[in-house]
């Protein structure tokens, strides 16, 4: 079987498995793929499997809009690293499986600007934007409900790193390798 009938195959299953960084292709790619499922009047359910260092902020976010359209509950399996962009994607899924050996990195977003004086305030002010989102996100998909906690412990200055087990502690996931809570 080549790589892309074992890719449709899986596709057919209700299946997409999002690895690398989170770009433009790739959040098109699953935005694509997402909607296709949706028009597949045999499935219960999406699998979306997640091994990803994150990327840009904004190709995340269009994956997260698909997911909270979606029609049909998207289960969201995080597997190896899950980190940014990729942690705030399994955080929006209906059912959010994390493997015990999977590396799990939360932290607000790195922003580089530079360009012309209005350039820059205008940026500046897409920044600002961005950061919200962020905050709105993990209040929505997280057990940590208020901005001053969530500087506090999920979007410190600083990376931060968590077990699966703090991943459950923090309601960024569901389940431990098919445990419950």
């Amino acid at each position: 079987m080549t790589a892309e009938e074992r890719n449709s195959s899986l596709k057919e299953s209700g299946i997409i498995f999002l690895s690398g960084t989170i770009d433009e292709v790739k959040a098109e790619n699953t935005c694509k793929d997402i909607i296709v499922m949706n028009q597949n009047e045999k499935l219960t359910k999406i699998n979306l499997f997640i091994n990803s260092c994150g990327g840009d902020v904004c190709d995340t976010f269009s994956i997260i809009d698909l997911i909270e359209w979606s029609k049909l509950p998207i289960y969201t399996i995080a597997l190896g690293q899950v980190s940014s962009g990729g942690l705030m994607i399994f955080m929006s899924g209906n059912n959010r499986l994390i493997s015990p050996n999977t590396s799990i990195l939360s932290h607000t977003h790195s922003w580089r600007i530079g360009g012309k004086h209005s350039e820059i305030l205008a940026n500046n002010h897409e920044n600002e934007l961005v950061y919200n989102r962020m905050i709105k996100h993990y209040i929505k998909y997280s057990a940590v409900k208020t901005e001053k906690r969530l500087k506090e412990t999920l979007l410190k200055q600083v990376d931060t790193y968590l077990t699966p087990e703090e991943a459950i502690k923090y309601g960024l996931a569901d389940h431990i390798d098919g445990s419950t809570k």
